[in-house]
């Protein structure tokens, strides 16, 4: 089905009453991409690149009341969601709701009331690398509705069956049906072309492969290399699409009810780790960086069966200290010279 792109905005419009919508608008002044709610005055930024911040922050939120439990928000869509924060949101998924084990209320509510329209990256940033790490620049599975830019408007799929309800309130919308594999050709090539911008920018970091046994030595200079630049403030773990850490609070105030907090946490703080008597398995700065990486490449990879980088490289942007998570991951053996320096 194509649709036009003002009758995309249309029907948009039309979901106002039952639905909060999200959309992604570009800054002006920086270029960045923020998700805002859908102004249909405001032209969307639906292709393009990801966000700025992660999508977990619409499931994960960095501050949210567990006990009592938050409740679920009124019913939402996402638009122009990215194909490495889909696959962060898989990552997520297989953590916070476990098929043996205890799923995360907040996080399950949030999911089950968010429909998802996923569509295309037509441009790169210098630290995107979803190629490395064996996804596209496009989304595959994960999504509700997926869109495409055309010359005639959006060529939209079905990856759900609750995208099924919604795209047949948007056939309501759609053009007249032109041939649909001169469309496909259309949308194969423009892929082609993103995916060929996406090897040149990270060619030099062929092979990308975390190499594990570099991480077992009780002291390693290669790792206290690594993270000399790091400055400890958490910006990796926090705007990192997959990281799912937390401190919890508990915020009783006279003649209130019982509230528990939970914050984001980072493994890169120096009291992450520590327990009540004082011991810390990880009290030196190296230990920490090297961990980040170990779970990221080996932990998760292990425990889920996904990868913990889904290429976004939002550390990369974030990094005061201008650590490149690529440059880390490709030296494998030696210090590495980080970006910038």
């Amino acid at each position: 089905m194509v649709v036009a792109q003002a009758r995309f905005t249309e029907f948009l419009r039309s979901l106002g009453e039952e639905f909060e919508v999200f959309a992604p608008y570009r800054d002006v002044e920086t270029g960045h991409l923020f998700l805002a709610r859908f102004d249909p005055e405001k032209e969307m930024s639906l292709f393009a690149y990801r966000p700025v911040d992660p999508l977990k922050m619409l499931f994960y939120p960095p501050r949210d009341r567990v006990l009592p439990a938050s409740g679920p928000p009124r019913k939402r869509i996402v638009l122009g969601v990215k194909n490495c924060d889909l696959a962060a949101l898989a990552l997520l998924d297989r953590a916070l709701l476990p098929v043996d084990g205890f799923p995360d209320l907040n996080y399950r509510l949030s999911r089950e009331a968010t429909w998802l329209i996923a569509a295309d990256c037509t441009e790169i940033l210098p630290t995107c690398h979803c190629q490395l790490v064996g996804l596209k620049p496009y989304p595959e599975k994960g999504f509700d509705l997926a869109i495409s830019k055309v010359a005639t408007g959006y060529l939209v799929r079905v990856g759900s069956p609750r995208g099924e309800e919604l795209a047949a309130r948007l056939a309501a919308y759609a053009s007249p049906s032109p041939q649909e594999d001169l469309v496909w050709e259309e949308v194969v090539r423009e892929r082609q072309r993103v995916e060929a911008l996406l090897y040149e920018a990270n060619r030099e970091f062929l092979p990308y492969l975390f190499k594990d046994e570099k991480c077992h030595d009780p002291e390693n200079e290669e790792w206290n290399a690594r993270a000399a630049d790091c400055i400890e403030c958490g910006g990796c773990s926090y705007i990192c699409p997959t990281c799912y850490c937390t401190i919890l609070r508990d915020e009783t105030r006279p003649e209130e009810d019982f509230r528990k907090i939970r914050t984001w946490d980072s493994c890169q703080h120096t009291g992450y780790a520590r327990v009540a008597g004082g011991a810390n398995p990880r009290p030196r700065l190296w230990q920490r960086f090297r961990y980040r990486y170990r779970c990221k490449f080996t932990l998760m990879p292990a425990n889920f069966s996904l990868s913990g980088c889904t290429g976004c490289g939002r550390c990369i942007v974030v990094c005061p200290g201008k650590i490149d998570l690529r440059k880390v991951v490709r030296t494998g053996g030696g210090a590495v010279k980080t970006a910038g320096r």
